[in-house]
């Protein structure tokens, strides 16, 4: 017998608030996810690092968020979501705030590792929050949850512009930042006291065994999804700007905007998906998305010209934009009662390629050039429409959501 929250079967208008309180949540935490790249040379110099010792920064970050998608997806099936939110939240504002005192370079790296742990916990759990809250429309919720994503990420870099114009140390903004998240985070706890049932677990005797997830094939197309979405586009967050100006020879402002321009198509585009009706089948979108975003960055590529490119990464970004919650529309939908555990497959498939892919994109720029590194960003996407083609040959029409 499907079992849900309380709260997901009330009217959705009452559910409102508090879907709108995790967007702001979402907002909040975006704003971290783009501040390190603008902040590094200053954090490395401050600390007297090598750019290797400056680089492990990300990878603490990144394997501190790997290993609290393992352990917060599957408990978000069992646990309160809404309060797994708040504190998790909390935990990114405690990160913040330790970052923000400049410690010694190891404890610098254990922060940032809990600053990893506690965003992609967020993350996680808030889509899968409001999955459970948005039964009726959890596409359009799901999208404008990444469309508001975007924007945060889109004002991180403004943000520490702030103060490094300013000559304020950049320590500063991670304070600042931290004291208007702990706001925030007070106020969504207030929040959930109106809510005590919001995204309330299932007794773990009701809910089908996660090893459903894990032996299902199309579960694993998914990851291998987002894998390719993600590495295509952590690889142009790391490298676009650098690839334009050392191959390319354009200006650092060129450059920047190249990354800026980006995020705008990826707002645009969520934004879009937003309006779609959640009866939209989402794999054709994910599928097309992802071979117009590689054939258009290809062309761009290969014209290597910094007008090209700073014309066809908005359009690339906008036509991919939904991918990411699209997936975890179809998740949901195909494993209701293992949202938590979906969500987290996801993420953890993301954050994996997320590592990987720029590594490998520096190697192939070492021992070849930028010029062949840079086009993995374009091969990536197409990988995506060969895998829904192959999600829709072999698992559509789709079955109960529990088969394989």
């Amino acid at each position: 017998m499907q079992q849900t929250s309380k709260l997901a079967e009330t009217n959705p208008s009452e559910r409102s608030p508090l879907v709108a309180g995790v967007y702001l949540l979402m907002a909040s935490y975006a704003i971290s996810v783009t501040m390190v790249g603008p902040l590094m040379s200053h954090l490395i110099a401050d600390y007297g690092l090598r750019l290797s010792q400056g680089g492990l920064v990300m990878t603490f970050k990144n394997v501190g968020g790997l290993a609290a998608i393992l352990v917060g997806g599957p408990l978000a099936d069992r646990l309160n979501k809404g309060v797994m939110t708040a504190v998790f939240f909390f935990l990114y504002v405690l990160s913040l705030l330790a970052i923000a005192t400049m410690p010694e370079y190891g404890v610098l790296l254990a922060m940032f590792f809990a600053l990893g742990a506690s965003t992609r916990l967020v993350d996680t759990v808030n889509n899968a929050l409001v999955a459970d809250l948005s039964p009726g429309r959890r596409g359009a919720a799901l999208n404008l949850l990444h469309t508001i994503f975007g924007i945060g990420a889109l004002v991180g870099p403004l943000f520490t512009r702030l103060f490094l114009q300013n000559n304020i140390p950049w320590s500063a903004a991670y304070g600042v930042l931290g004291a208007l998240c702990a706001l925030v985070g007070i106020a969504f706890a207030a929040m959930l006291r109106r809510y005590p049932n919001a995204g309330t677990g299932t007794d773990a005797r009701g809910l089908p065994s996660p090893k459903i997830l894990f032996g299902s094939g199309r579960m694993w197309l998914l990851c291998g999804i987002m894998a390719l979405y993600v590495g295509s586009q952590t690889g142009m967050m790391t490298w676009l700007p650098m690839y334009m100006e050392t191959a390319l020879q354009s200006t650092p402002l060129a450059a920047s905007l190249s990354l800026t321009l980006l995020w705008l198509g990826i707002i645009a585009g969520r934004f879009g998906a937003s309006r779609l009706p959640d009866s939209t089948d989402s794999l054709p979108i994910i599928g097309w998305g992802g071979l117009i975003c590689g054939l258009l960055l290809l062309v761009g590529y290969l014209l290597a010209n910094v007008t090209a490119i700073l014309i066809v990464v908005p359009v690339a970004g906008l036509v991919a934009a939904a991918v990411i919650p699209l997936l975890v529309n179809v998740a949901c939908a195909w494993f209701p009662q293992n949202t938590g555990t979906a969500s987290a497959m996801i993420f953890l498939s993301g954050s994996f390629s997320g590592m990987v892919i720029p590594w490998l994109m520096g190697f192939i720029a070492e021992v070849a050039n930028f010029h062949w590194a840079i086009v993995l960003t374009a091969l990536t996407p197409l990988g995506i429409f060969v895998l829904v083609r192959v999600l829709q040959a072999k698992y559509a029409p789709a079955a109960e959501p529990t088969s394989t």
